[in-house]
């Protein structure tokens, strides 16, 4: 009877654990997002215009380009996408803006944004959109 108390138990522990890994798989992962700033330079060659350029990047793995994420100021005054590898280039007028950068076709919940930033003329802004995901 023991032998059997003892299967018993250890079927059940088995059972047990298989669903837990199965509640482990079925959880929802959220990657959060950032924005990192890297460095702010001047070129005079801008004509007194701005310049916003780097990167977009996966919050996943904080490595993998983002093709085709929407770049834009408030009321989308201005917009650009970033290319194959990420990298983007928004040329501004100066001036004081939001600019926000998202997948095209990920929940606004992942929108990255730099609020009130203050361009001055012939500035070149070079920032990292880091764009979190929700993964179930």
């Amino acid at each position: 009877m023991r032998k059997y108390l003892f299967a018993l138990i250890a079927i059940c522990s088995c059972i047990n654990f298989t669903s837990c890994v199965l509640d482990e798989i079925n959880q929802t992962v959220i990657y959060n997002g950032r924005t990192e700033i890297i460095e702010i330079t001047y070129d005079e060659t801008l004509q007194d215009s701005s310049v916003v350029f780097g990167k977009v990047i996966s919050a996943v793995d904080n490595s993998t380009p983002e093709f085709n994420a929407r770049i834009w100021t408030e009321k989308d005054v201005f917009e650009t996408d970033s290319d194959l590898n990420g990298l983007f280039e928004l040329k501004l007028p100066s001036g004081k803006y939001d600019i926000k950068c998202k997948n095209r076709y990920a929940n606004s919940d992942f929108t990255e944004e730099i609020i009130d930033i203050e361009l001055k003329p012939n500035e070149k802004l070079e920032v990292n959109f880091y764009l979190g995901v929700k993964a179930e």
